[in-house]
């Protein structure tokens, strides 16, 4: 028998202990030391048959499974050896602890970002237990995907995600205010702001700066914003030629993970960082 008990499991395990077992006498024992989950066990004898049932939290839901040994007598019962049955999901846990472990040794195919606040699964399914809560706009590094359904790297391990209520995230997420350099496009990228008027522009510089391509895309848009226009400018201080790259005035510009996506000779890179309203973003890209 399988029950899933929901969040109050602990409640809902002694409920279903007192329903089941009512009108008999049964003895509350520990289950075996290695056995890391929840877990109770207990004893009830009947005119014809000795009887030890327990009820084992499976490590990975709010799944308990009911088991039942049942022999003549207790000599017969304890030759059954119970407790390597119940030690068997220990080891089932560990496996499962141990693929976890594996997970997070994998390197991650790409960023998701969240949209919305989303419920992740134990697995790629809605029917799967609820093992967490992802935020609007966070960022979770994407490791396998099954389905519609995103494999993430979560705490100690992995969780699912709803494909669906993602976008396409950065390869990576990054102070821009201290510097980047993309090892894929050759570009240095670092970011400064000004006093002012909520705002954003590139300024692309470089040998490389007329073959270059930066698209920029704003929390959780798929669609890279539209240029306003490119002009050719040049540094104060150094007298270099740079592209100034704008946007349309009165463009909204919302808090949280942007992206910026690089494209060179075939090669493209997409880097998150914090956008915060309040200031004006100069964003100096500089390619070789």
């Amino acid at each position: 028998m399988i029950d899933a008990l929901g969040d109050n499991a602990a409640e809902t395990l002694l409920d279903i202990m007192r329903f089941v077992f009512f009108d008999t006498d049964y003895v509350a024992k520990a289950c075996p030391a290695t056995v890391e989950y929840p877990c109770v066990t207990f004893s009830d004898v009947t005119d014809s048959a000795v009887f030890q049932r327990a009820l084992v939290h499976d490590g990975g839901s709010n799944v308990f499974y009911a088991l039942t040994f049942q022999a003549p007598t207790q000599a017969e019962l304890d030759a059954m050896n119970p407790g390597a049955v119940l030690d068997s999901f220990r080891l089932a846990g560990a496996t499962t602890a141990t693929e976890a472990a594996r997970a997070d040794d994998r390197e991650a195919m790409f960023n998701a970002v969240v949209s919305g606040n989303v419920n992740l699964r134990s697995c790629a399914s809605t029917n799967c237990a609820i093992v967490g809560q992802a935020l609007n706009g966070q960022v979770v590094p994407v490791v396998a995907q099954d389905g519609d359904w995103y494999e993430i790297k979560w705490e100690n391990g992995t969780a699912f995600i709803a494909s669906w209520l993602t976008t396409r995230g950065p390869d990576v997420h990054v102070d821009l205010t201290e510097g980047y350099f993309d090892r894929t496009t050759g570009c240095g990228l670092v970011l400064r702001k000004n006093r002012g008027d909520t705002d954003l522009y590139f300024a692309i510089s470089g040998d490389r700066q007329d073959d270059v391509w930066v698209d920029l895309y704003r929390v959780n848009e798929n669609k890279p914003l539209d240029v306003a226009g490119q002009y050719v400018k040049e540094f104060i201080d150094t007298k270099e030629i740079y592209i100034h790259q704008s946007y349309y005035w009165g463009t909204w510009w919302p808090s949280g993970v942007y992206r910026i996506e690089l494209t060179l000779d075939g090669e493209s890179s997409m880097i998150g960082f914090d956008f915060e309203s309040g200031a004006e973003h100069i964003i100096y890209v500089h390619c070789e």
